[in-house]
């Protein structure tokens, strides 16, 4: 990363976190934010504290719509990189969680032949049932359905 390239990314950096911190404030939130911008692909923002159970609730609802405010907002300054917001970990363990599920399936599709439809997912989760299934032989993956919440379907080739 160049030296201006840096400073831009620390600029961003301290702008998403200054953005979080009056959400929080404003919600009234006992949350502490930390921005991570050293992935070139990634920026990670990390959410602790007492209320965190306010965003892990109901399949991270709240934790989707806080990263999905956040790409919205920075998007034109993010270029090619995406923002994850992450609460204790949570995002890590659901990934694992989803990795396990695309592996466990596919093995069941090469066995039977037959396609198999997956509950129905938000855009982030999908992508990381597409990158697994993408790393293993004799499957690959479509989206099916309409909106934001779609089906991958694990389909034999």
């Amino acid at each position: 990363m160049t030296e201006g390239a840096a400073i831009e990314s620390e600029a961003l950096e301290d702008s998403i976190q200054e953005l979080i911190d009056q959400m929080l404030d404003h919600l009234d939130w006992d949350l502490d934010v930390e921005v991570h911008g050293d992935d070139p692909e990634t920026m990670r923002v990390e959410l602790y504290g007492e209320d965190r159970e306010i965003l892990i609730r109901n399949r991270a609802e709240v934790l989707d719509v806080f990263q999905y405010l956040t790409n919205r907002i920075f998007g034109r300054e993010l270029s090619d990189r995406r923002i994850v917001v992450d609460c204790e970990g949570f995002r890590a363990r659901k990934e694992a969680e989803l990795i396990e599920v695309a592996a466990r399936v596919s093995e069941r599709v090469r066995a039977s032949g037959e396609e198999e439809e997956l509950a129905r997912m938000n855009p982030y989760e999908r992508r990381i049932v597409h990158m697994a299934v993408a790393e293993l032989e004799g499957v690959t993956t479509e989206s099916e359905g309409d909106g934001v919440m779609k089906r991958v379907v694990i389909i034999p080739t």
